[in-house]
């Protein structure tokens, strides 16, 4: 099964050094994602991101306040592009196919998931970042939104769209985590038959 290693959403870097505050932070945000899926978190250090983005410490610091605070800032900007890159795929397809748009949902976070995954483990599951579940409940709204819509439709009958939402999103975790640890190559037949599983929950 392949996997990237580069993160998906790093800005481009302009010629020298990022011009303005928030391209400077971006700049420096994607040197830090480099470097900790290169190194590992534990083993990276502060000096390792300034030699990479020829940075001083000073002006790691007007940003940031620790490497933690890095890991933090780099799994906020994750969830966001993730969020995004679900919900545009889930956009392809109008209100009115809500079975449409909850296959495209299951199938998008699928695909993101496994190509991100050595991103996504970094940002999710280091002890140093904040122990909230914030970023979980984001992701999990998401679903829980589209089921909602389904039943305002009348498509589904649903006992509680938050529970269902919960095992949706535990279920596929577990199906494509199994998938990466038994090195699976035909990923979009898991992706097709969990979908399909995971329909039955509406009927």
């Amino acid at each position: 099964m392949s996997q990237k290693d580069n993160g998906p959403i790093a800005s481009k870097q302009m010629d020298g050094q990022p011009k303005t505050r928030e391209t400077r932070r971006m700049f420096l945000l994607d040197t830090a994602e480099a470097v900790f899926l290169k190194k590992g978190y534990e083993a990276a250090t502060v000096n390792d991101i300034l030699e990479a983005a020829s940075l001083s410490k000073g002006g790691f610091y007007h940003y940031f306040k620790s490497k933690n605070e890095v890991l933090d800032a780099l799994k906020s900007r994750y969830t966001r592009w993730f969020l995004d890159t679900v919900e545009a795929k889930v956009n392809t397809f109008p209100a009115s196919l809500i079975d449409k748009r909850f296959d495209a949902w299951i199938r998008a976070y699928a695909d993101t998931y496994l190509s991100t995954v050595a991103l996504h483990d970094l940002v999710y599951h280091s002890v140093h970042t904040q122990n909230n579940n914030e970023d979980r409940i984001a992701i999990t709204r998401q679903i829980e939104l589209l089921l909602e819509e389904g039943v305002a439709r009348g498509a589904w009958t649903l006992y509680s769209p938050h529970l269902t939402a919960t095992i949706i999103y535990s279920a596929i975790h577990g199906v494509l985590d199994d998938a990466i640890a038994r090195d699976l190559k035909n990923t979009t037949a898991i992706i097709e038959q969990t979908s399909a599983s995971l329909r039955l929950l509406l009927q």
